[in-house]
């Protein structure tokens, strides 16, 4: 039996590409990635990037969660931006994979959004526990 989303019933199919979470087991090479999914020390943080996740997912392009495993902070970022435009009422909207991430609609006018992140080197990196302390949630602008 392999474990996943290869060979599956249509139930597990359904659950595994309806409901994905963000943090996935198997091979990961962030450490921070590692760290929040693995430790339990950080379920608190794990559970508010899984909140993030839900709202960005619609706009993530096929290889994001990939990609978080190999670098968390640029993808933890674009979700950032996403949840904090649709938090303040605005409706981003995706056109494809290629390009910046969404765009935003203001008095009729298009304005493009690309999340541009960076690496920080394992020894200098900041912590994802304090971004995440800085992030309003759904549930702080209500």
């Amino acid at each position: 039996m392999k474990v996943g989303c290869e060979e599956i019933s249509i139930a597990h199919w359904l659950i595994c590409n309806l409901m994905r979470m963000f943090f996935t087991s198997g091979a990961a090479n962030d450490t921070e990635y590692i760290t929040l999914r693995d430790d339990p020390r950080f379920l608190k943080e794990k559970a508010r990037i899984e909140q993030l996740w839900k709202v960005h997912e619609p706009y993530a392009d096929i290889h994001f969660l990939q990609e978080a495993t190999e670098q968390l902070h640029p993808r933890l970022w674009e979700m950032i931006l996403t949840n904090t435009f649709k938090t303040r009422g605005f409706s981003p909207e995706k056109i494809s994979d290629d390009g910046p991430e969404f765009f935003i609609e203001i008095s009729g006018k298009r304005f493009w959004v690309e999340a541009i992140g960076f690496l920080i080197r394992p020894s200098k990196r900041s912590h994802v526990v304090r971004i995440l302390n800085l992030v309003p949630s759904a549930k702080d602008t209500a």
